[in-house]
């Protein structure tokens, strides 16, 4: 071989492999999202019995090499992974951190047209649906009631300001929402309290709660498109008035007029006192008296429940202190003129 002999020589021979237990373990997160969907996959360079332990930071967590997570809510979330490798001389562990940010893809948007109490208020999804994604659309309407599909429409009975939510429930199990303010009017007519006026005399009525107004029937008013027109008191009368907003809602409300030739005393026959400031007392209405010497409501026991020899304020519906329920009440006066 053309090597030197030596006679009685010994060699060693020496492995220049490296012990794998020495080499330190490393892991790594790769992803993928769909929505709120997210698919996570772990690699590491264990060789013994490895085990995965995920925290996805929002308070959940699972096992295994690969794990799938539905977030609850949009945002930027720290997931931790710990990695757990059992050598066959040692065991050892890894923390691999990785920031995953969840947005919300769907842009959920919607309009409505229609703002009075009382009549319907549409309302149009203008959500652009990538790829078919949802699976259903929920509507909240901010009174308790609630609906289904991808428009809707709702009836208020009350105005105020409400907070209308939109919900689409995605194919993958996603859920997004949205919350927008919706503004609903209600104008409240008054036609001024129930009356009374000498037959032949001139009577202003005081009408109020809207942008314009109009006298229903006309007769014998001066203007019926104003708030405070002056009547001529004919006769026994009725007048309804109709209020409109600035937007278009309406309400109604009637005031009665009673016509006397003499001097007389005139108590409505009803009254309704729940604090809305129309005819929320019963008292008597005069014309030419000169002295009310008493007026008394009793109820259906005998009981005096009202006295005064004022012509105001009135019942207001109260016993001590306490409302009373619908009933029929029994009423005295005596008046000089």
């Amino acid at each position: 071989s053309g090597l030197p002999a030596f006679p009685n020589a010994y060699a060693t021979l020496y492995d220049s492999g490296v012990d794998a237990d020495t080499i330190p373990l490393l892991g790594a997160i790769s992803y993928t999202i769909e929505h709120c969907r997210i698919l996570l996959t772990a690699t590491s360079n264990g060789t013994g019995t490895t085990s995965y332990h995920w925290d996805f930071g929002d308070g959940h967590s699972s096992t295994g090499q690969s794990v799938n997570h539905l977030y609850a809510d949009t945002g930027t979330y720290t997931v931790q992974l710990q990695i757990h490798d059992a050598r066959s001389c040692k065991e050892d562990s890894v923390l691999v951190q990785q920031q995953i940010t969840i947005i919300n893809k769907l842009h959920l948007q919607f309009t409505s047209t229609g703002t009075c109490a009382g009549q319907q208020v549409q309302f149009t999804n203008n959500t652009v649906d990538i790829n078919n994604a949802v699976q259903n659309w929920h509507w909240q309407f901010g009174n308790g009631q609630s609906a289904q599909g991808r428009h809707a429409a709702h009836t208020y009975q009350q105005g105020g300001i409400y907070a209308v939510k939109l919900q689409a429930q995605l194919i993958n199990g996603c859920s997004y929402s949205t919350t927008a303010p919706v503004t609903i009017e209600q104008p409240v007519a008054f036609a001024g309290n129930d009356t009374a006026a000498k037959t032949g005399s001139n009577l202003q009525l005081q009408g109020s709660g809207g942008a314009q107004y109009e006298w229903i029937p006309a007769t014998n008013l001066s203007v019926p498109f104003i708030a405070n027109p002056v009547a001529f008191v004919a006769g026994d009368i009725s007048y309804v008035l109709k209020v409109t907003s600035a937007t278009g809602c309406t309400d109604f409300d009637t005031v009665h007029i009673k016509a006397f030739d003499r001097y007389e005393v005139y108590v409505p026959d009803a009254f309704t006192p729940n604090g809305d400031g129309r005819n929320d007392r019963l008292r008597p209405l005069g014309f030419g008296i000169r002295e009310l010497t008493y007026f008394r409501i009793y109820n259906r026991w005998g009981e005096l429940v009202y006295t005064s020899s004022q012509m105001l304020p009135g019942w207001d519906g109260r016993i001590r202190g306490k409302m009373q329920a619908p009933d029929v009440y029994v009423w005295l006066l005596e008046a000089k003129d």
